[in-house]
């Protein structure tokens, strides 16, 4: 089985100069949880998910960091995070380095990429925490735990 038999046709695409607010709406009238955005000529410049409109300053959701933390993050990330959270168009919030797959990639290979990625990220965000919880004074306990395995 290949991408082309799960794809989603027509395609459904937006605009970067269409506004978040559009985008959320047409998230909830197709029922989609993400679109690609295309330039004026059909060329794919990124995409726009339900997660990058997570954390909207108008639904009261933009993330807020401790001051602390911010020590260790750049300033880059923090004014994308800012741009992100006050952006009013696609191509302020969207995610402009997509991974995609042709039509004839077999699915098998779509979900080892998907999985790799996944432990990838998994194992990031652990050490992050760790190091986290290392820096953190003694007796508090705002780090999230790791939760406990499972045993087989």
């Amino acid at each position: 089985m290949n991408v082309r038999d799960v794809m989603v046709t027509p395609v459904i695409t937006v605009k970067p100069f269409t506004t978040v607010k559009e985008a959320a709406e047409l998230f909830l009238a197709r029922k989609i949880s993400a679109t690609p955005v295309v330039d004026s000529e059909q060329k794919l410049v990124g995409i726009v998910s339900e997660g990058d409109l997570l954390h909207r300053v108008e639904a009261g959701t933009e993330r807020h960091r401790s001051w602390w933390l911010e020590e260790f993050i750049g300033n880059d990330t923090l004014a994308a995070e800012y741009v992100k959270a006050h952006g009013r168009k696609v191509s302020d919030v969207m995610t402009r380095k997509v991974i995609t797959a042709s039509p004839q990639t077999p699915l098998h290979e779509v979900a080892d990429f998907v999985e790799q990625y996944r432990r990838f990220w998994e194992q990031s965000l652990n050490r992050l925490e760790d190091y986290l919880r290392k820096l953190q004074p003694k007796g508090k306990k705002n780090i999230r735990k790791k939760p406990a395995r499972k045993k087989p």
